[in-house]
């Protein structure tokens, strides 16, 4: 198992398996927006389309949200009063998650 982070703004490609975690830093406030995949691919469910606060999610302490399923995840970030779509190429972005399938 490993754990994985995606920098909120800075997105990134992570490439992982199922069973591995992932947090997200948010070095801002912002949303964190799904282009495209499965955000129920993970257990919670990754935050898409809400207004997060500036820090970690999950926010509990110690807490990361579990790869359940195979998906792969387009993302970017927003503005936490503006919408989403589409993911914009900003700065390092989009991003990608991989899980499981094509996964190395």
């Amino acid at each position: 198992m490993a754990d994985y982070v995606a920098e909120i703004p800075g997105e990134n490609d992570i490439t992982m398996k199922v069973g591995d975690t992932l947090r997200i830093h948010f070095k801002n406030s912002a949303k964190f927006c799904i282009d495209s995949g499965n955000k129920d691919a993970f257990d919670p469910p990754l935050p898409a389309d809400k207004a997060e606060p500036k820090g970690w999610w999950p926010n509990e302490f110690g807490k990361a949200a579990k790869a359940i399923a195979d998906t792969t995840i387009k993302y970017c970030h927003a503005d936490p009063n503006a919408g989403c779509k589409p993911c914009k190429a900003i700065e390092n972005g989009p991003g990608t998650i991989k899980v499981g399938t094509g996964a190395k």
